[in-house]
């Protein structure tokens, strides 16, 4: 049986576990061996929320809606309960 080219999934998708732990492998090795990296990358953080992984997340909470099949939620309801679900869970 032959898979239709739109039911593929893309090279980056296909390959999203590898890049999650390339970047997690990239980062450690950094901090091991470049202390300073770990200063400066402290300074993106307010209280103990990472700014770089929050808009990390707001993009991929932003992209997805795109991906589910099926018809759209309206853009504005996604957001608003992303938002309220994010500030529960930093606030909560």
């Amino acid at each position: 049986m032959e898979l239709n080219n739109s039911k593929r999934l893309g090279f980056v998708d296909r390959f999203l576990t590898l890049w999650i732990f390339l970047a997690m492998a990239i980062g450690v090795l950094l901090g091991y061996f470049y202390p300073p990296f770990t200063k400066w990358i402290s300074k993106f953080q307010v209280d103990s929320t990472s700014i770089p992984i929050a808009i990390g997340l707001k993009i991929s909470n932003f992209l997805f809606p795109t991906t589910l099949p099926g018809p759209k939620p309206p853009v504005i309801l996604w957001h608003l309960i992303l938002w309220m679900n994010q500030l529960k869970s930093f606030h909560g």
